[in-house]
């Protein structure tokens, strides 16, 4: 669920990636859009019913490791599991 929430987040995709690095588990979305937002899911949002995007911070509830990035060709979400 939250590699589906990080995905919403991000809009339409242009790669994602999945391998391991014992004994966690990784996975890299890539959109050519920008977030723009650098607090992106550290704020918990406004209500109980999470809206298209807000889903960062629910990943970041459930996730031992998230990072966004946004560089000159979009941005990135990799989520780490342990």
């Amino acid at each position: 669920m939250a590699v589906t929430e990080a995905a919403a987040a991000l809009g339409p995709l242009d790669g994602a990636r999945l391998w391991g690095e014992a004994p966690a588990c990784v996975c890299e979305l890539r959109a050519a859009q920008r977030l723009d937002d650098p607090l992106a899911g550290f704020v918990p949002p406004p209500s109980t019913e999470l809206e298209p995007g807000q889903g960062l911070w629910f990943a970041r509830q459930v996730c031992a490791y998230v990072d966004v990035r946004d560089d000159r060709e979009g941005a990135s979400v990799r989520l780490q599991y342990a």
